[in-house]
This record gives C-alpha cells, sequence and structure tokens, in this order.
C-alpha cells in the first residue's frame, strides 16, 4: 500500500518512478529551489500531519547553528498566522543539553511539539567505552548519549526516541556523513522528510519546485549568469581582477 501511494504521488507531480523497495518507505524527498519558502513549507508540513494523523512529535535537524537559529526565529515569526488558519500554536524549543528538563516537556505534552537540533549536538562518537564521563571530545554532544543523574539516571536519546518523532532535515546534503547518519536513526524516527535544493541522495522524491518552475511561478527573481573561458593562463604569473559586479 505504501509502495502503491508513494507512486501515485510521484504520478501527480510528474516525477520519474522509484523503488521503495530498495530505500525503503522511511524516507522522503523535497525539492525545493532556494528562496522558494522551505521552513515556512515545512511548518505547515507539521501542521497538516498533525490535522491529518494527529500526529504531534516533530523535529527539525540541520547542520549548523545559524540555520537552526534562523527556523528558531522563523517559528516566532510565523505563530499568530499559524494560529489564525488552525487555532492552535505548536510548542517549539532547541535543545540544550544543559536544559534536559525540556525534553520531558517535549515527550507529555499532547500539543504539537518540535525541537530544533544542530548536529554538533548529537553527531560523537557512538562508540559506548567513549561516552563516559572524564573522556575527551565534544562533551556537550556525548551528554545525549550517556546516561545522567540529574535526568533520572536516563540517556537523553532514549526519552528522545520513545517518542518516534517524525523528523525533518534542512539541506540533508550537509549531513551525509555516516557518523551522522548513524546517529540520526539512534532517534528511531517515525519517518524522515528531507528539504533541500540540492540534494546529493534523492530518497522517494514526492515533490519537486526547481529553479525554472520556481522562475515561472513568479516565486524568485530572474537570474542572468555570465560565463567566461580561461587559455593559455601560467598560474603563477598571471591573475584575474574583476572591476565591478553589475
Amino acid at each position: 500500500e505504501m509502495k502503491n501511494n508513494i507512486r501515485e504521488v510521484q504520478r501527480r507531480n510528474d516525477i520519474n518512478f522509484t523503488n521503495p523497495d530498495v530505500v525503503g518507505y522511511k524516507d522522503f524527498t523535497i525539492e525545493m529551489e532556494t528562496g522558494t519558502g522551505k521552513t515556512y513549507t515545512y511548518i505547515k508540513t507539521m501542521y497538516e500531519l498533525n490535522k491529518a494523523y494527529g500526529w504531534s512529535k516533530f523535529m527539525i535537524v540541520v547542520p549548523s547553528v545559524a540555520i537552526r537559529e534562523g527556523i528558531f526565529k522563523s517559528l516566532e515569526y510565523t505563530q499568530e498566522h499559524f494560529m489564525e488558519h488552525y487555532g492552535k500554536k505548536i510548542r517549539f524549543f532547541i535543545y540544550n543539553s544543559k536544559r534536559l528538563n525540556m525534553i520531558d516537556q517535549y515527550s507529555s505534552s499532547a500539543d504539537i511539539n518540535v525541537m530544533i537540533i544542530n548536529t554538533q549536538a548529537f553527531n560523537t562518537s557512538l562508540n559506548k567505552e567513549k561516552n563516559i564521563e572524564g573522556r575527551k571530545g565534544n562533551e556537550a554532544a556525548r551528554i545525549i548519549y550517556t546516561k545522567r543523574d540529574e535526568f533520572a539516571s536516563r540517556r537523553p536519546i532514549d526519552v528522545i526516541a520513545a517518542n518516534h518523532p517524525i523528523l525533518i532535515l534542512d539541506e540533508p546534503q550537509k549531513m551525509g556523513g555516516d557518523a551522522t547518519q548513524k546517529a540520526l536513526e539512534q532517534f528511531k524516527p517515525l519517518f524522515t522528510i528531507n528539504y533541500s535544493a540540492t540534494h546529493k541522495v534523492q530518497h522517494n522524491l514526492v515533490y519537486r519546485l526547481d529553479a525554472l518552475d520556481a522562475y515561472n511561478q513568479k516565486l524568485v527573481k530572474k537570474i542572468k549568469v555570465k560565463g567566461f573561458k580561461l587559455e593559455n593562463i601560467a598560474g603563477t604569473q598571471t591573475y584575474i581582477y574583476a572591476e565591478n559586479i553589475i
């Protein structure tokens, strides 16, 4: 049934069929051109999934602190807007290894809950012998994998995973390392949705808004590209000088 549903969505969106038997049914790809409202789209997606299926636990995973902070601001700015459309607000927070009580609130709340986390917060060695107090390395990242006295002798990763959150990966092409992928599996997600304009790997592509579509729909401004070719230039003797950019 999942396979048929995926193929039906791909057919409606004029996308070549993929083989879910190979990549599985738990990873989905959304391709959206930069500047077309990716963050707004996946916030709305969370509301729609809650409305349709009652799912309420989400994790937005990002590759950097800067993107994490930008998403937090977007959730703040759009709160009232989505409240008008759906009659409820999202509870959201940034994962902080020094404020583990937020995970319990995330787990126990019946509202739509979103945890925003950057890969540096959990992307560390999964070797149990290294994930102990007193060992060198990324201490903040290691906390999520260790039993904490201040957290009732529980591992934060286990408490998060018990929710089987829906993962939303923002710019997944920057999280393609083996260590990151293994770490993401530790969250035991219900499924994963990947949002980017430049995917390196596509799992079950279900929607595409490429550069041409974005321009035709007047979602982005027209961009002109000027190309040039260099010939017979010795790298140690010649340089290129840009006088101005218009």
